[in-house]
């Protein structure tokens, strides 16, 4: 009878829908764990590129250091030989500018080390942290997608059977069924007592005899297709 074969693919779609469900909740959970690993990874890449950046800069300041010690090399020796000229008090003047430039580029230097050692202690600890945290959320991703191939698999035949079983619907019964989809989520609902499960509304007592003699028919309110529900089978 109809009726039978409209519960066996109303059981068949409970059971699509539930799994798709879980499907899409596991591919969510993917998706978020996707990009908090990226977030992870990005992290990793800006701190170290960090402490990149503060090694260069360390390498520049020392040849920096390296260079105004050589001028001052320069024109001490300068001031050796021209000791009795007239020159030498605006020389010892720029030696004197040199070495209080030379210090204060040896305290940034100073400055730009310890900076760098803290950001090098910090970036261990976040390492070894983002590291574990990438760990568990890699056996998180595997274990995610072994559940997606398996909701996959179980979703297959599932599939095969609702085409199965949709074709030996009549052809009528299809176009409805399609046509009422296109209005509400819930297609096809049963009746419990002499209520729609769809809008909760009661049926007439002659929609009642219709229904009982059709074994399947239309609420009149929400126009889905309704049917008695059969004791011991899941209402959908």
């Amino acid at each position: 009878m109809i009726a039978d074969k409209v519960r066996i693919l109303l059981d068949l779609i409970e059971k699509k829908i539930s799994l798709e469900k879980k499907f899409n909740e596991s591919a969510f959970e993917k998706k978020e764990l996707l990009a908090n690993k990226e977030k992870l990874e990005k992290k990793l890449d800006q701190d170290s590129q960090s402490i990149k950046n503060l090694k260069k800069d360390i390498a520049s300041i020392e040849l920096d250091i390296n260079d105004l010690a050589s001028k001052e090399t320069v024109l001490k020796k300068r001031e050796n030989l021209l000791i009795k000229s007239r020159e030498v008090e605006a020389l010892r003047r720029d030696i004197s500018a040199l070495q209080e430039k030379r210090e204060v580029v040896e305290d940034e230097l100073l400055d730009t080390i310890e900076i760098m050692q803290k950001k090098e202690r910090d970036f261990k600890k976040f390492s070894q942290e983002a590291n574990d945290q990438l760990t568990v959320l890699d056996e998180k991703l595997d274990e995610v997608v072994g559940v997606l191939s398996s909701l996959e698999e179980a979703l297959a035949p599932i599939f095969h059977e609702i085409k199965v079983a949709s074709a030996e619907l009549p052809d009528s019964f299809k176009s409805q069924y399609q046509k009422t989809l296109s209005k509400v989520d819930r297609p096809i609902v049963s009746i419990d007592g002499s209520s729609c499960q769809g809008c909760y509304n009661l049926l007439t007592p002659r929609e009642l005899v219709v229904l009982k003699k059709q074994q399947i028919t239309e609420c009149a309110h929400c126009h889905r297709i309704i049917y008695f529900a059969v004791p011991g089978i899941e209402k959908p």
